[in-house]
């Protein structure tokens, strides 16, 4: 139907909500996108240590294999060495070498003895260096990357548990603000405008307000007629209210038509003219001498087809106690 409004709400409060409400979500919503960045940090990182871990690996278990292989020519020198070795002796003691070329047969042997051990104890290294990588530690230096990855890793985890320690305190904090900006601009609404909703299904009557205008509260704004309430008023002389039965039958023919309806004795009634708080859209008019009571005769609204007939006249036959029929114009109201 239409609506009031009250432009002068104060909104201060809700303006003061708003400044605590947006900060707080504005900071969320930066904490959650540092978030996601120090997390694909953190997959980076991990994915590179592991990557530049197995290259390591595979250095060292290659160090190993070739430490082995080189272990295995060492001892086979070794061995030669030592065949030379026996072999000379028996020629020395048969007089066939000198014991000079001896000598420097039991130098040689000397020498690729010493060789093989140290190649064993580089072997032995190595398979230590590589047990340990393969549980990836490390323990010769120059893996400097691997450990950086590693500490810039616990360092993005430490910031993640401060970021998710904050932003829990500040979706809490942003979340109860914004349930009271929702509650206070809930409020503020129906401090500034409302809806005007007839309580009934009728035909506007009158305004009694109009746009622009200032209305308070218990204000008549509109009258509507309610066309589902179908019935005549009949102004009568007093004196003939005696004849009357309550619930009996009347006839009705409303001016212009030749059809006669059939309506029921309802009330007779006090003048609402002289009510302050008349509920009725039109009265039948005053034009005749003495005193006169209103007499209500209910109609069937389904005899009207939704059409509502307010104001209009009608001739009414009313059945009474005694051997007569009152008949006479009479004006009425719906």
């Amino acid at each position: 139907m239409g609506y009031v409004e009250n432009p002068r709400v104060d909104q201060q409060h809700l303006e003061n909500l708003r400044v605590i409400e947006e900060p707080a979500r504005s900071e969320a919503d930066a904490m959650l996108t540092e978030q996601a960045s120090l997390r694909q940090q953190q997959k980076e990182l991990l994915t590179r240590a592991h990557a530049h871990s197995k290259a390591v690996s595979n250095r060292i278990q290659l160090d190993l294999l070739g430490d082995e292989r080189l272990l295995l020519a060492k001892e086979a020198t070794q061995n030669q060495a030592a065949l030379d070795l026996e072999r000379g002796r028996k020629l020395r003691e048969s007089g066939i070498i000198a014991d000079a070329d001896f000598d420097r047969l039991q130098t040689q042997y000397d020498i690729a003895m010493k060789e093989a051990q140290a190649q064993e104890a580089s072997v032995s290294a190595a398979r230590a260096e590589a047990d340990s990588a393969a549980k990836g530690i490390f323990i010769e230096p120059g893996y400097n990357e691997i450990d950086y990855s590693r500490q810039r890793f616990d360092d993005i985890r430490l910031r993640l548990a401060d970021i998710d320690h904050s932003l829990a305190a500040l979706q809490i904090q942003a979340q109860a603000a914004k349930e009271d900006l929702d509650k206070e601009t809930q409020h503020a609404q129906l401090m500034t405008r409302a809806d005007l909703i007839s309580p009934i299904s009728g035909l506007l009557w009158k305004l009694d307000a109009v746009n622009g205008e200032r209305v308070g509260t218990g204000d008549s704004v509109a009258e509507f007629v309610d066309c589902e309430q179908a019935f005549v008023l009949v102004e009568i002389p007093q004196d003939r209210v005696p004849d009357l039965a309550l619930g009996s039958q009347a006839r009705v023919r409303l001016s212009g038509e030749l059809e006669q309806r059939l309506g029921i004795l309802a009330s007779l009634t006090v003048d609402p003219r002289e009510d302050e708080n008349r509920k009725l859209a039109a009265l039948p008019t005053r034009d005749h001498k003495g005193e006169r009571t209103l007499v209500r005769v209910d109609l069937n609204p389904g005899d009207f087809h939704g059409e509502c007939l307010v104001g209009r006249t009608a001739r009414v036959l009313l059945s009474t106690n005694g051997s007569s029929i009152a008949s006479r114009w009479f004006r009425r109201s719906f």
